[in-house]
């Protein structure tokens, strides 16, 4: 009889398991904690703010394409949404910082329960185009009604409160907002519920068959990402003093959707991944040339081409098949 000396110790152990399945996570949250002391530059420091909120934004997209099987092309709407009815409530309204959150919570809550309802009975292709329809009147919307939105010359004037105004308080806060919620993503991928979502995405007929009701699934996960991409717009909004119609825009949900592909597709990594490849690369080709878009689009082509699957699963097989060489080497040696 051949005992799992593996589950033994992860038994025994536990919290030191766990420490060392996410170690390559820790050692760069361990980088991240101290990049501020190493470095001055602000450019920097916002570039990472950006990273950190886009990977939030990346991660709610990833929870419907990747773990759901949903397909949306309207996600903008929320995170427009954050940074408009949140910007709005500081500027106009001046309600503080912490009354601001829960508010724009509670929307998204009634925007994305009443959004789920009415279209999610609608399948696969037809899904995507209503809700990039519902998106577009609000960025119609946020067009049309300057005296409330600025127009298409935006809005600023949104400040963060004064504990979060220096630079490094900001990305601090913004780096702590990816942990909690990297946290929560890894537990609810993992949970009950995240398992039946898993299913939906393999075979929904199957699953409805089963006794799940998939459409009250579908709208759990839907609230749920619709929060965390109104989290992500207002953080963002915040970080920028500014919003603008282009928050509403189908090109930022085309931003999630290539951040969950490129980073791959119902994976944990996979978000942060994404917005690490496409923030800063957006930035840098914006930088030296005017047709940036078309040569983002050609290397994010060339990743769909020949990693189809995301960087992330294409490098874990690579790695495993050259583990896998390894040990015959070694064995014939």
């Amino acid at each position: 009889m051949t005992l799992n000396h593996t589950k033994i110790a992860n038994k025994k152990t536990g919290l030191p398991v766990a420490i060392w399945k996410y170690k390559y996570g820790l050692i760069l949250l361990a980088f991240f904690l101290v990049y501020p002391l190493i470095t001055p530059s602000i450019y920097h420091l916002t570039l990472l703010i950006e990273v950190f909120i886009f990977t939030v934004f990346a991660i709610s997209y990833n929870l419907m394409l990747g773990y759901t099987g949903i397909i949306s092309l309207g996600h903008a709407l929320f995170f427009g949404m954050g940074g408009y009815v949140g910007g709005l409530l500081m500027v106009e309204a001046d309600y503080p910082f912490l009354l601001v959150i829960p508010i724009i919570v509670g929307i998204a809550i009634i925007l994305s329960v009443i959004i789920g309802f009415l279209t999610l009975r609608v399948k696969a292709i037809f899904f995507a185009m209503v809700t990039m329809a519902i998106a577009t009147f609000f960025w119609i919307v946020a067009q049309r009604w300057t005296d409330m939105t600025g127009g298409d010359d935006g809005m600023g004037g949104m400040i963060p409160p004064d504990i979060l105004l220096p630079r490094e308080n900001y990305y601090y806060f913004t780096l702590i907002v990816m942990v909690v919620v990297y946290m929560f993503f890894i537990r609810f991928v993992n949970s009950p519920t995240g398992r039946v979502l898993q299913a939906i995405r393999e075979n929904e007929e199957r699953t409805s068959h089963l006794g799940y009701n998939v459409l009250n699934f579908k709208i759990i996960v839907i609230v749920i990402a619709g929060v965390l991409a109104t989290l992500s717009g207002f953080f963002f909004t915040l970080s920028m003093r500014f919003v603008h119609p282009s928050y509403l825009d189908v090109d930022t949900t085309l931003d999630a959707l290539l951040m969950t592909v490129i980073g791959g597709m119902g994976t944990i990594t996979g978000p942060f991944v994404g917005a690490v490849v496409v923030r800063p690369l957006e930035h840098i080709m914006s930088t030296y040339t005017e047709h940036w878009l078309l040569i983002f689009g050609i290397i994010y082509v060339l990743i769909v081409l020949f990693l189809p699957k995301g960087l992330v699963p294409s490098l874990k097989e690579q790695s495993e098949r050259l583990r896998l060489l390894g040990r015959k080497l070694l064995g014939k040696n």
